[in-house]
């Protein structure tokens, strides 16, 4: 019985999550860099949604160039080292890494849209559901257009994903 309740229950948080980010509400716990939580009455509870920091808020003009920077073919790594140069940190006051700023760049909150469930690795993507997009959730920082912009260059750069057996190679077993 123990066991049906913990499913069952499983299940009726996962279709209230899915249910509040159709509505446009935030899920998540902390919100993205650039953006803080706005409690939102939604009847008798109390639901977030995101706001963008304020227009010369640091965070803000950070992620402006970040995105303008990345526009302009500059890598990753390159836009989190000229990030720590000028002393910009995190939300967590640490030093920028390629990987964060990978994060900001491929957030589609950035340009107002929620997205739940559809990074790789959340469990509602192994249920086969389609991940919840809600257009125009809240005010965006950048514009689509610059999004999209990036999002183009960096699959231009993404390296090719193959496997070693199928890469030809002289060198006797290379590809075990």
């Amino acid at each position: 019985i123990d066991e049906f309740y913990s499913a069952n229950l499983g299940q009726d948080i996962k279709r209230g999550m899915r249910e509040n980010a159709r509505r446009g509400f935030f899920n998540g716990s902390r919100p993205p860099y650039g953006f803080h939580k706005v409690a939102v009455r939604d009847g008798a509870k109390t639901r977030n949604k995101l706001e963008p920091d304020p227009e010369d808020s640091v965070s803000v003009r950070v992620v402006r160039r970040i995105f303008n920077t990345a526009a302009n073919d500059i890598g990753c790594k390159e836009i989190a080292k000229t990030l720590n140069q000028d002393g910009f940190r995190t939300i967590n006051s640490e030093r920028w890494g390629k990987v964060t700023v990978h994060k900001v760049l491929t957030n589609e909150a950035y340009c107002g849209t929620l997205v739940w469930g559809g990074r790789p690795g959340h469990p509602a993507l192994s249920s086969g559901e389609p991940p919840v997009r809600v257009e125009k959730a809240w005010p965006s920082i950048i514009e689509n257009e610059t999004f999209k912009l990036v999002q183009q260059k960096m699959a231009l750069k993404r390296p090719k994903a193959t496997h070693p057996r199928t890469v030809p190679s002289f060198y006797l077993l290379s590809g075990f």
